[in-house]
């Protein structure tokens, strides 16, 4: 865990908050509850760095289209996951759905 994710505001919020149902929703339909919490985060800015090749869910106050049109203007890959070894690139995998599930779990086991 970063030490910026210890302020975020979203650190006690359910994983599939922050991503859609997969089920075609408008983008604009699900993303209105995560977004509500990025508003007032103190570490909105950070995350939005660390995560700003990750093409799925809700991160740093953005979408996965703003996050596409951001990537595209600093001249990064559109869809990073198709240019990195194995097909995924390590922000994909350490931010899919699964990766923050186990480090949920790990973080609740450490704790008691």
């Amino acid at each position: 865990m970063e030490s910026w994710e210890r302020d975020a505001a979203c650190k006690d919020a359910p994983t599939r908050l922050w991503f859609g149902p997969g089920d075609g929703t408008q983008e604009r339909l699900w993303t209105a509850a995560p977004l509500a919490v990025c508003a007032a985060c103190p570490v909105k800015i950070e995350c939005l760095e660390a995560n700003v090749l990750v093409t799925s869910g809700v991160f740093g106050g953005t979408t996965p289209n703003e996050r596409k049109a951001i990537r595209a203007a600093r001249g990064l890959p559109l869809w990073p996951s198709v240019f990195e070894e194995g097909g995924q690139s390590r922000a994909v995998r350490s931010y899919s759905p699964d990766a923050i599930r186990k480090r949920e779990y790990l973080a609740r086991k450490a704790t008691g």
